[in-house]
């Protein structure tokens, strides 16, 4: 989980920044700093945050690339 949450963060660290303000439900550099936590610091992993990352802010950053796809 801890590895596809690091591409993640890296592959929307590359988008423009265009394609990123259309992704509504990603906070401007979070993805980024949530990678470099767990490759960087891993030890201040907390599992809680992870977990919501997981469960509540994946499936609405699906629905926004899906979106952005789709236009």
């Amino acid at each position: 989980m801890l590895y596809c949450l690091t591409v993640i963060g890296e592959a929307l660290a590359a988008v423009s920044d265009e394609t990123y303000l259309r992704l509504a439900s990603v906070p401007p550099g979070l993805p980024k700093a949530q990678r470099n936590l767990i490759v960087h610091e891993y030890w201040r992993i907390d599992p809680e945050v992870i977990w919501v990352t997981v469960q509540q802010q994946l499936p609405a950053l699906i629905l926004d690339v899906c979106a952005v796809l789709d236009e």
